[in-house]
Order: C-alpha cells, then sequence, then structure tokens
C-alpha cells in the first residue's frame, strides 16, 4: 500500500498539518500513537514516522489511511521517507543526548 504514496509534496503538506496543530493533537486527530522508534528529521524537529506516512497517503490520495492498515518501522514506514529524500532517524532524545558535566561526575 506504501508503494503508492510518492510525492515528496505530501509528505510536507504533512508535517506543515502537524507543525499548525501539534504533536498530540496531530496523532490524536489522524488516530496514531507517537513513534516508538523512528522519527522524521526535518528542520532540525523530529515528528513521528508513522502518522506523517499515514497522512501524507491521505493527502496524496485523498484516502483514507489508519494506524492499523500498515505497519511503521524500518521494512515499511523508514524505507518509503528514505526513498523520498527524507532523514529518518532511531530514537533521537537517547541519541541526542549529552551529560552536563554534573552528571557524568555523578557516573564515575
Amino acid at each position: 500500500m506504501l508503494e503508492k504514496l510518492t510525492k515528496r509534496a505530501a509528505i510536507l503538506k504533512a508535517v506543515a498539518k502537524c507543525d499548525e496543530l501539534g504533536s498530540k493533537s496531530f496523532l490524536s486527530t489522524y488516530g496514531f500513537g507517537p513513534a516508538e522508534r523512528y522519527h522524521l528529521l526535518h528542520a532540525d524537529k523530529y515528528y513521528d514516522s508513522k502518522v506523517i506516512v499515514g497522512v501524507a497517503y491521505r493527502i496524496q490520495h485523498n484516502g483514507n489511511l489508519n494506524a492499523s492498515n500498515f505497519s511503521g518501522g524500518i521494512k515499511t514506514v523508514v524505507p518509503k521517507l528514505r526513498s523520498l529524500g527524507f532523514q529518518v532517524v532511531a530514537d533521537p532524545i537517547i541519541e541526542n543526548f549529552v551529560a552536563l558535566p554534573e552528571e557524568a561526575e555523578a557516573s564515575d
């Protein structure tokens, strides 16, 4: 089903809609939960990858693609976003964690 999502512009429109509504409202409006691992990184902001793809599909095809209609993750959403020229990262909060000096000393 995701092979029908072919337009980068649809992804960008979904990202803009997320920015407009805010992440929590965006997720609830479209019936998705937060990403468990993979996030779209665009313009220095992280987005829940599965909902972005689901909403982009709706935008491109004027159709309905719910969270239960497809799986997210490394085999589906990640390659689709990358094929459209987007960067996808795993666990951005964990990967970008930098210990403050006092935290580093406390763990020694």
